[in-house]
């Protein structure tokens, strides 16, 4: 034999184990963590304890033993071969090559044949599931469960007019003027970074503000206006749209001592029904239903607020749930091409492809997290479906809106996420103190440290001598304070 090509076997042999290994543990997570309950699932995990996960330990301890041999036979070829030579060694030679072809293919053959035993498996589980909640969906909503209707419809018309109709969800759409404030010695943007920023400071208490107002995220929301006056002479507007925000999507419960945040239905449907954030976790249920909404009135009710003319030329700039927001109001022809011209969307983490806009010449760019050096991804983006809505129940192929993707980005030293969701889908990380923010992590240092990626290039080149930059003027800098009605 050659000893190195043996070797070089038995470390395939063991890179093979550990991959079983690893995979094994990913199941198993994945299996012991679906969030579904009744004695299907206690089946379900039971089969995968005793029969797929202990087939996958043997493949991994079969492949061990098998590399082990391996090494064991070069080794003692090594020592063979500095005892001995000539016709013993070829003698040697012609038996271990025989003997190891045959071992590689007992090996392969053994594996081909429990991947495709594995597979099989997971794919009767997953339709065993597939089965499972349809049936439970079927019992619920009757007719409305057919496979073939769009989702968001199925969502929109059946599981949010079933909250409502129940009296469980309470959204009033209607939303009030609370009043305007212009933030003095702000500064203008210069680039698409600065846009993250000005857009994050909506969610939290906006410092030099004229009256000045302490912020109250669970009664109001702050729509912050830019007028931006281009090279070219022209006004338009910058129209922030805040994130999700008010009462909590899970409540905090006590459990042995310990605040757990285990899901309450009841609990957090009366926070939701209660507050006055027209941004609130609902308004999501709402945005992406394509229904009329609190989030969506409060963006028109400040833009009046605030004089913006009919006609005139605004961005959109959204977090999370202000990029949704946007895109809704974009797909109206009555608000975008009849009261106002929107000519661009700039979102960082937002299901955007929901909708297309009503004016073709708008330009929709969301930049979005995926996972990447063992750091999550953002899943608020995906929940789109690529376009998959009501309104494109086949996907949504409009060129004008896109998604740009990057890696999260890990923290800088002395700053902490809350969690690792909140990594991938934070637009600025502050301390704890709020006094400082981390220029490299969140979107904001996703977009400051991309500015060469083809798509932000692009983006900054559109709305640059409009909207920010060399040649551009920042006159009134307002913040609009909207709540909804009670």
């Amino acid at each position: 034999m050659i000893p190195e090509e043996v070797r070089a076997q038995a470390d395939r042999c063991a890179t093979g184990a550990e991959q079983i290994s690893s995979l094994q543990q990913r199941l198993d997570g994945i299996v012991r963590g679906t969030s579904w309950a009744g004695p299907d699932r206690d089946d379900f995990v039971s089969t995968w304890t005793s029969d797929a996960a202990p087939g996958l330990a043997r493949l991994e301890t079969l492949l061990t033993e098998h590399a082990a041999e391996l090494r064991g036979e070069a080794e003692e070829q090594d020592r063979v071969s500095g005892e001995e030579a000539g016709d013993h060694l070829a003698s040697l030679f012609d038996d271990a090559g025989e003997w190891l072809w045959e071992r590689a293919e007992d090996v392969g053959g053994w594996f081909r044949d429990r991947a495709e035993e594995v597979e099989d498996w997971f794919q009767d589980r997953v339709e065993d599931v597939e089965d499972w909640f349809r049936d439970r969906f079927h019992d619920t909503f009757g007719d409305a469960a057919d496979p073939d209707r769009p989702w968001a419809e199925i969502f929109a018309e059946d599981v949010v007019e079933m909250l409502v109709e129940d009296e469980k969800l309470d959204h009033p759409s209607e939303v009030e003027v609370l009043g305007s404030r212009e933030i003095t010695g702000s500064e203008a943007p210069e680039n698409l970074e600065d846009l993250v920023l000005d857009n994050d400071e909506s969610r939290r208490t906006i410092p030099g503000t004229e009256p000045p107002r302490e912020y109250d995220p669970m009664d109001e929301a702050q729509i912050r206006i830019q007028t931006v006056t281009g090279a070219d002479g022209v006004e338009r507007y910058i129209v922030h749209v805040p994130p999700t925000q008010g009462a909590p999507m899970i409540k905090n419960h006590k459990v042995l001592g310990h605040d757990t945040k285990i899901p309450d239905v009841d609990a957090t449907l009366d926070g939701w029904n209660e507050q006055g954030q027209p941004f609130g976790w609902d308004n999501n249920l709402y945005a992406m239903a394509g229904m009329e909404n609190a989030g969506a009135n409060a963006v028109k009710e400040a833009m009046r607020e605030a004089g913006i003319p009919e006609g005139s030329e605004i961005a959109f700039v959204g977090h999370s749930q202000g990029g949704l927001v946007a895109a809704q109001l974009a797909d109206d022809p009555s608000f975008n091409g009849g009261s106002y011209q929107v000519t661009d969307i700039f979102s960082v983490g937002s299901p955007v492809q929901t909708y297309t806009p009503a004016d073709p010449r708008t330009d929709v760019l969301n930049v979005q997290h995926v996972e990447e050096a063992g750091n999550k991804g953002d899943f608020v983006p995906t929940l789109d479906l690529e376009g998959g809505s009501h309104s494109h129940p086949d996907g949504n192929p409009a060129p004008n809106v896109r998604d740009v993707t990057f890696g999260t980005p890990g923290p800088s030293d002395g700053f902490t996420p809350d969690s690792d969701e909140h990594q991938a889908h934070d637009s600025v990380l502050w301390n704890k103190g709020d006094t400082a923010y981390d220029p490299d992590s969140a979107y904001y240092g996703t977009v400051r440290n991309n500015g060469d990626d083809p798509a932000l290039a692009a983006k900054d080149e559109r709305m640059r001598g409009k909207y920010f930059g060399e040649g551009t003027s920042m006159g009134e800098d307002v913040v609009v304070d909207v709540r909804r009605s009670q």
